[in-house]
């Protein structure tokens, strides 16, 4: 039930990428977005490390350092863009990854011949051989 909890949640974000695109990153709305989406990353298990740390790499912003810029230009719209863009792929293939991982579970779940557990039938008798042997010497 996590898993889906957590792909809702995820999908939600995607859908949410929409309002967010014709803001930029310095936007308030974007900055709420992004620091939900990154705690929601957060819950999720080790086998998404990876797109966890591209998402966590994605700067939204030109880092290239300018004399004098304090504002939004042109290469700032074109690195948001393209962010959102990247970000909206992992999101996607995070999901893909948790939806598959719960079918997985799903199926050996399905599956219980796959499994051999020992009979406890065996067990039983075995405890109660001993146990009466024991009382046998005992007795004696």
């Amino acid at each position: 039930m996590e898993d889906k909890k957590l792909t809702d949640n995820i999908k939600d974000k995607i859908k949410e990428l929409k309002s967010i695109r014709n803001m930029s990153s310095r936007d308030l709305g974007f900055r709420n977005w992004h620091i939900r989406t990154a705690a929601t990353l957060k819950n999720l298990s080790s086998a998404n490390t990876r797109e966890i740390n591209s998402f966590k790499k994605l700067t939204f912003t030109d880092t290239k350092y300018q004399r004098g810029k304090r504002v939004f230009d042109g290469a700032d719209e074109e690195k948001y863009n393209n962010d959102l863009n990247e970000a909206e792929a992992i999101l996607k293939k995070i999901v893909a990854n948790i939806e598959s991982i719960s079918t997985k579970k799903v199926t050996y779940a399905e599956k219980p011949s796959a499994i051999k557990k020992p009979s406890m039938a065996k067990k039983t008798s075995s405890t109660k051989k001993t146990s009466a042997s024991k009382k046998s010497s005992s007795t004696k």
